[in-house]
């Protein structure tokens, strides 16, 4: 069970530091979505840019990026 423990937070560190590392390729990839400079995307847009550039994020962390960029209910902030 410890080991289980061990790998499953190496995992989710691994995956925060790749979204670390690419966040200014992400950032690139969101303004390019938003041609009005709102600062926000669409929740698809968001989303599916996450995977493009950060292929190994799980769903389980997806939602906890989601409800830490979230903006509203479907727009979510690149700025945070």
């Amino acid at each position: 069970m410890k080991r289980k423990v061990c790998l499953l937070f190496y995992f989710l560190l691994l995956c925060y530091i790749q979204i670390e590392y690419r966040w200014e390729e992400l950032r690139r990839a969101f303004l390019a979505l938003d041609p009005h400079k709102t600062g926000c995307v669409s929740d698809h847009e968001f989303k599916s840019t996450v995977h493009e550039i950060c292929m190994h994020v799980s769903e389980t962390d997806m939602y906890k990026i989601m409800n830490r960029h979230a903006a509203t209910d479907q727009r979510y902030s690149y700025h945070s």
